[in-house]
């Protein structure tokens, strides 16, 4: 795996979602093995979107874990410049059309996106921009409420990025009752992950942990690389101002803004902005842009054919982003590991007080009174137990609580009780007893699944009478 920021955590992630599927969580919620086994709710906060993806390639490809998550890489490159190219057709030539596809591919910032940064969600999220838009630009309701499903699903920041964009080019484009369809039925579709996200998130340390300082993560002229052709693009757009239509103009708005807020001239609007907290890396801003020069750069060819000179500058930008380490291990090294894949552990449960602990030797510890345990069955999501206990006792089981998590006594739920390191704890009475604990739908998951899987059927059924009745 080439070495990035990120890409590393994705394998790892992506084998222990693997580990929670076969264990039959479905939605995956849970990673039952990250977070030095205590378990983490990772898979219940961020971009499951990619995970499904890289799952289907592991199981009906057979790739290794490694290799899912480079064919996605892969397939998000070739893709990004397909779909920039068929939705860039529906205003321009094959060979303009073609210039703004591939210069959308070679972008500096999106290959530092795959290359530097491994962010794999960022990835797929970019390739589906441009795809989005063709769609609503061919009126297709279905297919641009699924596709814009899929952004939400696969990356939550640059999806809240998008959306504003979105809605205004919809706007612009006087399709006022399909955005608010479209809108609408992709909220109702992704519930089921981004109502519980939004929720539970305040059950973590993430809003009390410094993830980062904004202010050290604007691009500066360290990073003129990953801008210069952004800002060529804009300054040669204006030089035709006065033949703008709308939608040009919108584009060059769009790419003008997206670099100006990832850069720190804009450092009085992150400071009083509570986008901060969100959006994280102001750096981010600049992937919007993208779809935004892709069209640029066609429209600037459509004027004169000399702007074709212009993508042979990202030739020279783009070998500097090319990875330039490669870390050799088995895929062992990945399906074994035990970290929480996120750099500051910010989804760790509140009741854990942001407190990472070595491995447990054992899964259950007697804590106190006298009694026997003995493990029937184990899973990410299921721990079945029997306890012979001599007397009244209590049982803690070397797993952080989080909501979702049941104890059952001999069939009846009993209260689960949580130590200081937010670890579960089951008083047992005197006697021969099973125990179950279990991690499920809370009735609020339950509801978004139902709303998201209602809103599937009603899409599917429409479709199917549209086509077949």
């Amino acid at each position: 795996m080439f070495i990035s920021d990120d890409a590393s955590w994705i394998v790892i992630r992506l084998s222990d979602f693997h580990r929670s599927l076969v264990d039959g969580q479905w939605p995956v919620r849970w990673a039952g093995r990250l977070n030095n086994g205590y378990g983490y709710p990772v898979f219940n906060f961020l971009y499951p979107g990619v995970m499904y993806a890289g799952e289907f390639l592991h199981v009906i490809f057979r790739l290794d874990f490694i290799q899912s998550v480079k064919a996605l890489f892969a397939i998000s490159i070739i893709f990004s410049g397909v779909f920039s190219f068929i939705w860039l057709r529906n205003r321009f030539g094959k060979f303009i059309s073609m210039a703004g596809a591939i210069v959308y591919v070679y972008l500096p910032y999106h290959l530092y996106t795959i290359y530097t940064r491994g962010s794999l969600g960022e990835a797929v999220v970019l390739t589906l921009c441009p795809l989005v838009l063709y769609f609503a630009d061919k009126k297709k309701i279905i297919t641009t409420t699924l596709t814009l499903s899929l952004i939400i699903l696969c990356h939550n920041t640059l999806a809240f990025l998008f959306l504003p964009v979105f809605i205004a080019y919809l706007l612009i484009n006087n399709q006022k009752l399909f955005l608010i369809k479209s809108l609408i039925l992709s909220l109702l579709l992704t519930m089921w992950f981004w109502l519980p996200a939004v929720y539970y998130q305040q059950y973590t340390i993430f809003n009390l942990t410094p993830i980062s300082r904004y202010y050290e993560h604007f691009l500066t002229t360290k990073h003129t690389d990953l801008f210069i052709y952004n800002l060529l693009l804009i300054f040669f757009s204006v030089l035709f101002w006065k033949k703008f239509n709308k939608i040009t103009q919108f584009w060059v708005f769009v790419a003008f803004l997206s670099l100006f807020l990832s850069i720190n001239l804009s450092d009085i609007l992150w400071k009083y902005s509570p986008i901060n907290g969100i959006i994280q890396f102001p750096f981010r801003f600049i992937a919007v842009g993208l779809v935004g020069c892709s069209f640029l750069q066609s429209y600037l060819t459509s004027k004169h054919k000399i702007f074709l000179l212009l993508p042979l500058i990202l030739i020279f930008l783009s070998f500097k982003q090319w990875p330039a380490k490669y870390e050799l291990y088995p895929v062992e090294y990945y399906s074994t590991n035990e970290a929480t894949t996120n750099t500051h552990d910010e989804y760790l449960p509140i009741w854990t007080q942001g407190k990472t602990m070595l491995r447990a030797d054992k899964k259950i510890e007697i804590i106190s009174g006298e009694a026997d345990t003995e493990i029937i069955k184990q899973k990410s999501n299921l721990l079945i137990m029997k306890v012979n206990s001599l007397e009244e006792s209590k049982l803690k089981i070397n797993t952080v609580f989080f909501p979702g998590w049941t104890a059952f006594l001999d069939n009846e739920q009993t209260k689960i009780f949580i130590d200081g390191n937010g670890l579960m704890i089951v008083e047992i009475p005197t006697g021969e007893h099973i125990v179950k604990l279990q991690f499920g739908e809370t009735p609020l998951r339950l509801f978004s699944d139902i709303i998201s899987l209602l809103t599937l059927l009603i899409i599917l059924t429409y479709e199917i009478k549209k086509r077949f009745l």
